[in-house]
């Protein structure tokens, strides 16, 4: 079975109203080696090709006035943009947490990526923590 999962180590500042990609900076598991935290992005390696579960978790800093948090899972399947999984929460609380998962036929070369976007007016910290539970993971189902 192919699996990968990455999580960061630090917290990554997210510009206000700006869709960014979220650059998981520790690779907890990857059979394959299919990931790179340079760009964020997962490759399916030769021999790879399949149904794929992808999930992202994640959570941005304490913020009492309150923002909306989008999460997405993005790919790239046979040369076209795909969408495969959105999450969205409004908030006020502190450390609210976010959560997208989703199935895709993935072929070899096909990428996958998270990005992220908030509005709560500046900048605000994508926030690392918790070891591999809060982070980006896959695994072929089939």
């Amino acid at each position: 079975a192919n699996y990968w999962n990455a999580s960061r180590s630090s917290n990554q500042s997210i510009a206000n109203n700006t869709e960014t990609t979220v650059l998981w900076n520790t690779v907890n598991k990857d059979n394959n080696s299919g990931y790179a935290t340079g760009t964020g992005k997962y490759t399916v390696p030769s021999g790879q090709a399949g149904y794929y579960l992808i999930g992202a978790g994640c959570r941005y800093a304490d913020d009492p006035s309150g923002h909306k948090a989008k999460l997405y899972i993005k790919g790239t399947v046979s040369s076209s943009s795909v969408d495969i999984a959105y999450s969205e929460y409004n908030t006020s609380g502190t450390y609210e947490s976010n959560m997208a998962m989703g199935t895709v036929l993935l072929g070899v070369g096909d990428e996958v990526w998270v990005t992220t976007q908030h509005n709560e007016g500046g900048s605000l910290n994508f926030v690392a923590g918790w070891g591999s539970r809060w982070g980006f993971f896959g695994f072929k189902i089939n």
